[in-house]
């Protein structure tokens, strides 16, 4: 009469013995896959140094492109060779007209110096810029004895020995020489000085 319920109670147990370990089991297993789980890699959250540095640039605007090259292929225009030299103060024309005679420009000049020719260059007017007023005052006192013109420039000076105009503007001066103006108008000196004066007018309104 009692080995039924003592039967019973005894698969009961096993039953829950059973059950207590099939529990512990998977309590075990979840734990361990919890724990092997890796981490999340950065290398596939953030791009490679080498990734950024083919990555194409943005374009720019076509405007600035355009300002761009327009800019690069301008340059200076060129200066005028002829307002830049010496002969810019008078003009073959005022030469010729003031001496009585057709004469050219020789050479390009220089930004200090023009020479003016006649056709056989028997006749040659020089017309020079000084540096300063010092170098002018030096000049002059070479080409002494000099008379003081009144009324032209700052200061002007006008030496007959060799038919030279000196004239100062400010802190600037210049002179025009025509030595053969003088020595072919011998008995009257006046000649050459009314040329070198009346060029050495004009030459102030370019000067």
């Amino acid at each position: 009469m009692f080995a039924a319920p003592c039967l019973r109670r005894s698969r009961l147990r096993g039953a829950l013995v059973a059950a207590a370990a099939g529990l512990l089991c998977l309590s075990l297993i979840a734990c361990s896959g919890s724990g092997s789980a890796s981490p999340l890699s950065t290398d596939a959250a953030l791009p490679s140094a080498a990734d950024a540095s083919q990555a194409p640039s943005p374009a720019a605007p076509s405007g600035a492109t355009e300002a761009s090259s327009t800019a690069g292929s301008s340059g200076p225009a060129s200066a005028d060779t002829g307002s830049a030299s010496g002969c810019r103060l008078v003009s073959a024309a005022d030469v010729s007209t003031a001496v009585g005679q057709p004469m050219t420009q020789v050479d390009a000049g220089t930004p200090t110096a023009c020479l003016y020719g006649s056709a056989d260059q028997s006749e040659q007017l020089l017309i020079s810029i000084f540096p300063d007023v010092a170098t002018m005052t030096a000049a002059v006192d070479l080409n002494a004895p000099t008379e003081q013109i009144d009324g032209l420039g700052d200061q002007a000076f006008w030496s007959a020995l060799s038919g030279t105009i000196f004239v100062r503007k400010g802190d600037r001066a210049f002179k025009i020489n025509d030595p053969d103006l003088a020595i072919a108008h011998p008995s009257d000196p006046n000649v050459p000085k009314a040329a070198m004066t009346q060029l050495a007018t004009i030459a102030l309104t370019n000067f």
